[in-house]
């Protein structure tokens, strides 16, 4: 049979059984513990995809799925889930950090990793030269994870920036997946993002990754966007505290809840 045509019937098959079939022979379990196969997986199968929520608690990482679409009352609402890579993460401090396509983004004290709970598949990602070198003590952190269509590839971004310092030093990379390597965004300035205590993450939502951050020359609050595709960053200036307010996607619109005036 041809090499593409078991492509197409795997792709078409449940995650039940994909997972039974990665033990077949060497070259499928190379193939279905590909990110771009579950990716192409993903696109198909998502007209009836089931919405759910993951939850990890610590410190003994247990986590679980909950069905959206599920009475509560029913067995099927909340099921274990099999964190099957505990001897990759630190223990302290681990928290989801966002999800696309069926990767969910995971974050500790001293670990990245993406974990495709569907099909049994994780990927650590290595500390980017520029964050190894930091002291957490000072650093604030902006993180975000997102899928460029354009190159098919998915991409981590991280902002750093420590306040402490007189001029604000910052930095913008992004670690691509199918590249497996770290990059940082030159040329790119912004010495007025604020990050400092407070690592929030991104919301994805047309092709760019959201954040609320401060601009300290202007002593305004901004929407900063960083488009995957032209890997540059945008601002939108509006009136909120970033303490007391939060930015979500819902419903195709992205959208600030608490003490947010537009």
């Amino acid at each position: 049979m041809p090499h593409e045509l078991i492509i197409q019937i795997l792709l078409r098959l449940p995650m039940k059984s994909l997972i039974r079939f990665k033990c077949v022979c060497k070259s499928w379990l190379t193939l279905i513990s590909d990110p771009h196969f579950a990716n192409s997986h993903f696109q198909i199968t998502s007209k009836t995809h089931i919405h759910r929520l993951v939850i990890i608690s610590t410190p003994n990482l247990k986590t679980r799925s909950i069905d959206f679409e599920t009475s509560l009352n029913h067995d099927s609402a909340c099921a274990p889930l099999d964190l099957n890579f505990t001897h990759d993460l630190s223990y302290f401090n681990v928290e989801i950090k966002g999800s696309c396509n069926g990767f969910i983004f995971m974050h500790s004290s001293s670990d990245i990793l993406l974990w495709n709970s569907s099909i049994g598949v994780h990927k650590q990602i290595p500390l980017s030269p520029i964050n190894s070198n930091l002291d957490d003590g000072c650093f604030g952190y902006l993180y975000g994870f997102g899928y460029d269509q354009s190159t098919n590839d998915y991409l981590v971004v991280s902002m750093s920036c420590d306040p402490a310092l007189a001029n604000i030093s910052s930095h913008l990379e992004f670690f691509s997946l199918r590249a497996n390597t770290w990059k940082e965004i030159e040329g790119i300035h912004f010495p007025y993002i604020n990050a400092s205590h407070d690592p929030r993450v991104g919301s994805l939502f047309s092709g760019s990754i959201h954040w609320l951050a401060f601009r300290h020359d202007l002593s305004i609050n901004v929407i900063v966007a960083f488009d995957l595709t032209e890997r540059k960053l945008l601002t939108d200036d509006f009136y909120c505290d970033p303490k007391n307010c939060d930015l979500w996607v819902f419903r195709g619109f992205v959208s600030l809840r608490g003490g947010c005036y537009s």
